[in-house]
């Protein structure tokens, strides 16, 4: 581009570009602007330079919603192969039911011919006769039991124990969690057992439902896969209708519920994050019921201390023996 001078020739006046023509403030002459190769080459990389710009930002925009979509569908995959999961874990669990079903209904089918049998030919009583020796007395209420009878059965102690860390597992390996918080973060369950830091015993003051149940509440963990980072979650876990069966024995049927209470939980490990409010939830919350607290021992533990006790008296009679020489 020349350049030129930008005053008016005519008057003297200032000039000023208005498009592509010079015009005089003063006197209101135009002039044409003198464009030479340079100018035109000029133009040409400015108009350039923009259309770059453009298809940048036009790209740009493509990558990131592309980005989204597939977030988006990895997600929607997730969830789809979380609730396949769930299906088929309670398919299976129908399975199993109606074959214990089938098992019960057969071989009630032949309690009962048997019974007849028995009963037509006279030899009932006298199986009732040589049964009477091996029962004890049990209560008029089978499920009138208090806290001190579930402590001093050791046995369904630790097979209720193994009933609630067997429904954990069956439920819980191999969970995962995802969260947003600027980004999607995905947590996966820790490893081995939870732990169990509460148990209460709750007994039913109503004529119907439940007529007792033991609570276990749990703690265990979510691992965040790209941070480490560790989320501490709670859940109550029960059996319900304990009863003393014939042989003095507390029993149940050993299935295994679970139960947050309202309001305490956290849909996205599917637990409750606050221990406090899961037990004002599941114990509290639990109008038909009253509940006792139960420190139940380390059944694991015991046997170490029979063990010991029973090293103790070793020494005990080597010492004896010693003195006696």
């Amino acid at each position: 581009m020349k350049l030129q001078s930008m005053n008016c020739p005519n008057c003297g006046g200032d000039l000023k570009k208005e498009g592509n023509v010079l015009a005089c403030e003063n006197c209101g002459s135009t002039f044409a602007i003198d464009y030479d190769d340079a100018d035109v080459e000029y133009e040409k990389l400015s108009t350039e330079d923009e259309r770059n710009r453009q298809q940048y930002e036009h790209e740009k925009e493509m990558l990131e919603t592309q980005y989204r979509l597939q977030e988006e569908a990895r997600i929607k995959q997730l969830k789809y192969e979380k609730s396949e999961l769930r299906k088929k874990k309670v398919s299976n669990t129908i399975r199993s039911l109606i074959s214990i079903v089938i098992v019960f209904a057969v071989f009630g089918g032949i309690g009962y011919f048997t019974y007849r049998y028995m009963d037509k030919n006279g030899l009932l009583d006298e199986a009732k006769k040589n049964m009477m020796p091996t029962t004890t007395e049990t209560t008029a209420d089978p499920y009138d039991i208090t806290k001190e009878d579930i402590l001093a059965d050791s046995e369904f102690l630790e097979n209720a124990k193994a009933s609630i860390l067997s429904s954990y597992h069956s439920d819980r390996d191999g969970d995962t969690a995802s969260t947003y918080d600027g980004g999607w973060l995905e947590y996966t369950i820790s490893e081995g057992d939870p732990e169990i830091y509460d148990t209460y015993y709750l007994v039913s003051n109503k004529d119907y439902g439940d007529k007792n149940r033991l609570y276990y509440l749990i703690k265990f963990s979510f691992i965040n896969d790209e941070t480490g980072e560790v989320t501490e979650v709670y859940d109550a876990l029960y059996l319900r209708d304990l009863k003393v069966n014939a042989n003095g024995k507390i029993t149940c049927d050993f299935s295994v519920c679970g139960d947050r209470g309202s309001g305490a939980t956290d849909w996205t490990f599917d637990a409750a994050t606050d221990s406090d409010q899961l037990y004002r939830s599941a114990i509290l919350g639990q109008d038909e019921f009253t509940y006792e607290k139960i420190e139940i021992p380390n059944l694991e533990a015991e046997p170490e201390t029979e063990e010991a006790e029973g090293e103790s008296s070793e020494e005990e009679v080597e010492e004896d023996e010693t003195e006696e020489a």
